[in-house]
């Protein structure tokens, strides 16, 4: 699947904030190779994947002012292509 389309639920914000402070959490070195992980596996089309990926979206934005997740239109979720860099 090449991206999932995101469609907010009850709940998402307080996972998203979850996730946002596990990943906080990380040293450098670990968040860069979740990232390569995370482009290994794909986007499956699973609802926690993508709460999962926007966290990490604003974590790596945080971090690197980069992220190799692209979120269109705050709901078109998607891995960058390698020319994107």
């Amino acid at each position: 699947m090449n991206g999932h389309i995101y469609i907010s639920r009850t709940g998402d914000r307080e996972i998203i904030e979850n996730y946002i402070e596990y990943f906080r959490k990380m040293e450098d070195a670990q968040l860069l190779e979740e990232s390569v992980n995370k482009k290994k596996l794909g986007i499956v089309g699973v609802h926690q994947q993508a709460l999962n990926l926007i966290a990490f979206n604003i974590v790596m934005k945080e971090r690197f002012n980069d992220s190799p997740v692209t979120i269109e239109d705050n709901c078109l979720i998607q891995f960058k292509r390698e020319t994107e860099k």
